[in-house]
């Protein structure tokens, strides 16, 4: 990892950590994990600048090492799958090709329920048992839900056509000057209580 020195938000103030911080603070967040399945969720590509490809990496190289077995599933939302390049680009060369699986939200989605009339619909992937998944990215402003964040990459990130339509929509129907930066809205009311639903 390089010297570089991102800025993290505490308390309204900005701390600068180093990239050998950061991966101490990630080897002390999965330093309890031992063995069992393992699914990393990080953005895709085009959000290389969050440093979430560098982060998923570090998780990757460390539950492995712990014996976990460890897949990861991109939260591709709309976006097409990485490119070999892209991959390489995003995990600097430290995740497997064959260790990042596809997310196609067209096709071979499983249903678990409805809220409010929206489906919701996720990369079967995601329902299958596993012992830890890690939702790696950005809390930044959203046009969309407010806040991306945790829910954001799993139900939308790994959603189906009609769940990311559907929450897309209703946050056009909101308007962006009343979602964008916000905690709280319609839409993540809708993709919290999503996580709720059981297969």
């Amino acid at each position: 990892m390089s010297d570089a020195q991102p800025i993290l938000a505490v308390g309204g103030r900005d701390v600068r950590l180093t990239e050998r911080e950061v991966e101490a603070h990630l080897v002390d967040v999965v330093a309890a994990q031992s063995g069992g399945r393992v699914l990393l969720v990080p953005p895709d590509h085009t959000r290389l600048h969050s440093g979430a490809g560098r982060i998923t990496a570090v998780l990757y190289e460390h539950l492995t090492a712990r014996g976990c077995d460890v897949w990861v599933l991109p939260a591709l939302g709309t976006h097409v799958a990485m490119t070999a390049a892209e991959l390489s680009s995003m995990f600097s060369d430290r995740v497997p090709a064959d260790r990042v699986l596809e997310h196609r939200w067209t096709d071979g989605i499983a249903h678990l329920g409805e809220i409010e009339a929206i489906p919701v619909e996720v990369n079967p992937v995601l329902t299958q048992p596993w012992d830890l998944v890690v939702s790696i990215g950005q809390v930044v402003p959203h046009e969309v839900i407010g806040m991306a964040n945790f829910t954001k990459n799993l139900v939308i990130g790994l959603g189906g056509r009609p769940t990311i339509n559907l929450t897309h929509y209703l946050g056009a129907q909101c308007g962006i000057e009343n979602v964008i930066g916000r905690a709280e809205t319609p839409v993540r009311a809708v993709v919290d209580a999503a996580l709720s639903i059981r297969c």
